[in-house]
């Protein structure tokens, strides 16, 4: 039997082509997911030194994104850009900032 590939509702036709979920875990009461997707070629480039990364302007899709959601499923933040394998990291440092800030689930 096959495990579920989120604990919420999950469209894979919601994302662009290439997009895919690699994973979903809870991390301090928040759920993140976790994507590989197909990066832009300025991103590309970019990464392999063949561009100048300063010249990236922060809409470039990179290899990697996440959501963060709530308890409930909803998506609280997401990040598609500018990101490779680091993007879990990221959300969890998301996460820490919203729990600092003392936004809390309802």
């Amino acid at each position: 039997m096959n495990k579920p590939i989120s604990k919420f509702e999950f469209n894979q036709n919601d994302y662009l082509e290439g997009t895919i979920l690699l994973q979903e875990y809870e991390y301090k009461g928040y759920f993140i997911r976790e994507f590989e997707q197909k990066p832009c070629d300025r991103w590309i480039k970019a990464m392999r030194g063949e561009g100048e990364y300063d010249d990236l302007t922060g809409d470039e899709r990179g290899e990697g994104g996440y959501e963060i959601l709530d308890h409930t499923g909803e998506i609280l933040e997401q990040d598609f850009y500018c990101m490779g394998d680091s993007a879990t990291y990221n959300a969890e440092k998301e996460i820490d900032f919203i729990i600092r800030a003392g936004v809390s689930q309802q």
